[in-house]
């Protein structure tokens, strides 16, 4: 079980990973990550001990939250308005992020 300061402090890190990628792409800084959420960097690193563990939580957070999307299009739309609903959403996120 995680303590629940060390999990806020695992979802501030996520978060100002995924806005600190948005900007830098894959040339983003383990400080500057660091430094957006709020933490040090031993606290990053606490979580995450590679740039390659964080970059895959991250991935693991958007397909999830893709998935919960996706359920929940279904279950409120026709299918063909909420797969163009979810097509278009895909396009949007991934329109904002740099490589």
């Amino acid at each position: 079980m995680i303590r629940s300061d060390a999990a806020r402090n695992r979802a501030k890190v996520l978060e100002a990973a995924e806005a600190v990628l948005d900007e830098h792409g894959l040339s983003a800084r383990m400080d500057e990550i660091a430094h957006r959420a709020g933490v040090g960097v031993g606290t990053l690193y606490r979580h995450f001990a590679t740039k390659e563990a964080l970059y895959q939580a991250i991935v693991t957070s958007r397909v999830d939250l893709l998935l919960e999307q996706a359920t929940r299009l279904q279950a409120t739309a026709a299918p063909e308005t909420a797969f163009f609903t979810f097509f278009a959403q895909i396009v949007a996120d991934a329109g904002r992020k740099k490589p």
